[in-house]
């Protein structure tokens, strides 16, 4: 078969579906090198994306899922910092503040679900949990102004 160049279709004329085209040129672009093989790990994420490998099981669920709403806050609060110089001006009403709080209270709250997921699934407990975190007011007591300035 002979493929056209251009933008493919998957249509009744015979052409190679948008998919296959894909696939093909990433295998073009990318032959198998001992050190980088994308070709084979294009393959791999394609099986994953049509439900060839196995499902995740509860565990790698909890830990994907909250690792993955943890790096979504980090972001967030990088860009916080990124676009504001003082929690004055990240807490005021102007509309730039106000959708970077939005995000703020989204990614907070989705890493919020996640610990609740942890505790209902018995990974941790809000006991030690608390116990933890009066340990980390204690460290931030003596080496930040946070807790000193609530």
């Amino acid at each position: 078969m002979t493929y056209s160049k251009g933008s493919p279709l998957n249509g009744a004329d015979g052409r190679e579906s948008y998919a296959d085209y894909m696939a093909r040129r990433l295998k073009e672009e990318y032959p198998l090198d001992l050190f980088n093989n994308k070709a084979q790990k294009h393959e791999e994420a394609e099986a994953r994306m049509n439900h060839r490998s196995p499902p995740l099981n509860t565990l790698q669920q909890l830990m994907i899922i909250t690792a993955e709403e943890c790096g979504e806050l980090t972001q967030m609060c990088s860009k916080t910092v990124r676009k504001f110089n003082t929690i004055e001006e990240a807490n005021s009403k102007v509309q730039n503040a106000l959708t970077n709080r939005k995000k703020l209270v989204e990614e907070a709250g989705d890493v919020l679900c996640m610990i609740e997921l942890l505790a209902e699934h018995g990974m941790v407990d809000w006991n030690e949990l608390e116990d933890r975190v009066q340990v980390k007011r204690n460290k931030l007591e003596k080496w930040s102004n946070l807790i000193n300035e609530t």
